[in-house]
């Protein structure tokens, strides 16, 4: 996904274009961690995603994850 957004933010002429391209892909994202798409199983719990990581902490996840981790937005 993220290569998908960089070549549309990057290949749309004009500011005004590029940055509302730039815009529909954050909410597309931001649409899918909303809907738990991006969600990890933390601790002993069932909801999540398995293929999306399992860890005993919050902290874990936020550690090995990065900005990946699911719990953050993206914002403008």
């Amino acid at each position: 996904m993220l290569i998908r957004s960089a070549w549309v933010s990057n290949n749309v002429e004009g500011s005004y274009k590029r940055s509302v391209s730039l815009a529909m892909v954050i909410g597309l994202e931001n649409g899918r961690r909303e809907r738990g798409e991006r969600d990890e199983i933390i601790g002993q719990g069932t909801e999540g995603n398995e293929k999306n990581g399992r860890f005993e902490t919050v902290a874990d996840a936020k550690r090995e994850k990065g900005d990946e981790w699911s719990g953050y937005r993206y914002i403008i």
